[in-house]
């Protein structure tokens, strides 16, 4: 049995956990003039420690940890080519809204962790181009039978895949 932190790794949590928190608190701060020049050194030392310190023997959850590259890359993409607050606002908030926040305080902490939550950019000004809009159900119930749906195809699609896989090995299930 796999548990969840295996006691026989030779790693740290940490590092794993104070990843995201560096970024977001960078993105948080006020901007000032060397703000990239202090963080672009610290992130990618954070990622390097998170890759030296396995902190499980489960393959799945290491790759979990170690997979984090859409969003460093990301940050490290804002802070270093630009003024994340003047170039990034949400779609449906005025242009460069964090502009007008105080550094460090609690709206300008959900709007950086809200920047840093999305890779992809989906519901701010430089989202990719033929993103649907997102049309939300009319009520929590049509929402739920929504996400019902979604989960049984992936399901099927899923099982799918591992039959086609198991069949192109020549494994066969066993009848009991």
């Amino acid at each position: 049995m796999v548990f969840f932190f295996s006691p026989t790794a030779a790693g740290s949590v940490l590092p794993h956990l104070l990843l995201p928190a560096v970024q977001i608190f960078a993105l948080a701060l006020p901007p000032f003039p060397h703000r990239a020049t202090l963080f672009v050194p610290i992130i990618p030392g954070f990622i390097l420690a998170t890759w030296a310190n396995l902190c499980s023997d489960a393959v799945d959850l290491r790759s979990l940890m170690i997979g984090q590259w859409p969003w460093y890359l990301g940050t490290l993409e804002k802070l270093s080519f630009g003024l994340p607050e003047q170039d990034y606002w949400r779609v449906d908030r005025p242009r460069a809204e964090a502009m007008s926040m105080r550094g460090l305080s609690s709206t300008k902490f959900k709007w950086a962790t809200a920047l840093y939550c999305s890779p992809r950019l989906v519901g701010w000004n430089q989202q990719f181009k033929g993103v649907p809009e997102y049309k939300a159900p009319p009520c929590k119930a049509a929402f739920f039978v929504e996400r019902l749906k979604s989960l049984a195809i992936c399901f099927v699609f899923i099982d799918i895949c591992n039959m086609y896989a198991m069949a192109e090995k020549g494994y066969a299930y066993e009848r009991t």
